[in-house]
């Protein structure tokens, strides 16, 4: 009798955590989404001072740091405009099958945040050094 009400249980307990899974796909993206945002203004605002008002000495690795956080930003779109384009019952199951995919990208975009932060520092750098001896 045990044996005969796995099944049925393995059943219910799948849609259950199908259904969990979704949910948590689905805040991750409304809340990264708002995280993106918020990146775009600053980095739309450093791009204008930094690299359209003055040309640092470092400003090809500066638009390269910035162009590969802008490619990372569009990955993210392309996955979440997928799974939100996609039936519940497909985005359910691509949640469950990779459930890494978003969070690979969010690595990637805090990871080239991190390369044009540094590249900024660089550039600050000669800058601060004169304000401080002035």
């Amino acid at each position: 009798m045990i044996q005969a009400m796995q099944l049925p249980w393995a059943i219910v307990r799948f849609i259950l955590q199908s259904a969990i899974v979704h949910r948590e796909r689905m805040a991750e993206i409304v809340t990264n989404t708002e995280y993106l945002g918020k990146l775009i203004v600053r980095y739309v605002a450093y791009e204008e001072l930094y690299l359209v008002e003055s040309k640092p000495r470092n400003y090809s690795s500066l638009k390269l740091a910035l162009e590969k956080l802008y490619v990372e930003f569009l990955k993210f779109l392309v996955e979440t405009a997928k799974h939100l384009n996609r039936t519940t019952l497909g985005s359910v199951l691509r949640a469950i099958l990779e459930p890494e995919a978003i969070r690979e990208i969010l690595q990637g975009i805090k990871s080239h945040e991190q390369q044009l932060a540094a590249e900024l520092e660089l550039w600050l750098e000669p800058l601060q050094n004169t304000i401080i001896s002035s």
